[in-house]
């Protein structure tokens, strides 16, 4: 399963690891919103701007569903945030949410997994194409080529330039708060619990 979008995203990837192939192995713990919920306040600058975004979001889902996520985004200092690695703010983010709700987070980064998805984005680029298949290759093809991850979903996506301010944390909330175009698939995948994954007691999968 392939999380993309040609919106959002910089030249760069994400996977989510699991042992069983995410849509057979995976439970959506969560509930899938009614409507999307957009960027609110429309800045795009500092870590103020991802927290009151994040937060205002939190806000709108339950009045939407009900719940009581917290609305507060504790986020790193801007220093701390600047000299994260986009697998890392990604990681961080999509951790945040889960833990706002309830849900394990995810252990760490594949760096395996990177390697393959980046190439895999890199081509879409060059080729201007917007596809899972590459060179005939499906996307748990290429990771099943890889021994030492074969197995795990592949969730990639690219853009193309320019580039636009917080890619990362645009393309994450995206995922889980403006994903009705993509019946949820997106903020399903953020949210699940993998069955047989790699992470250890206490964690879910990779990214």
């Amino acid at each position: 399963m392939r999380i993309s979008t040609k919106v959002w995203m910089p030249l760069w990837v994400l996977c989510i690891c699991c042992m069983a192939a995410l849509p057979a192995g995976a439970q959506v713990p969560y509930p899938e919103l009614h409507t999307d919920i957009g960027w609110s306040p429309a800045n795009f600058t500092t870590v103020a701007d991802i927290a009151a975004a994040f937060g205002n979001a939190r806000s709108a889902e339950n009045s939407q569903l009900g719940t009581t996520i917290p609305t507060t985004l504790t986020m790193p200092s801007q220093a701390a945030c600047d000299a994260m690695s986009k697998s890392q703010k990604a990681l961080y983010l999509i951790n945040a949410e889960r833990i706002a709700r309830g849900l394990i987070p995810f252990q760490g980064v594949s760096h395996n997994i990177v390697s393959i998805a980046q190439a895999y984005a890199e081509s879409l680029l060059v080729d201007n194409q917007f596809t899972h298949t590459l060179n005939g290759t499906s996307p748990s093809g290429r990771l099943n080529g890889d021994p030492a991850i074969n197995g795990c979903s592949e969730t990639g996506f690219v853009s193309s330039a320019p580039p636009i301010p917080m890619p990362v944390e645009r393309s994450v909330r995206g995922w889980i708060y403006e994903d009705s175009s993509s019946s949820w698939g997106h903020r399903n995948t953020c949210f699940a619990s993998l069955n047989d994954d790699f992470g250890t007691a206490g964690n879910e999968g990779l990214i």
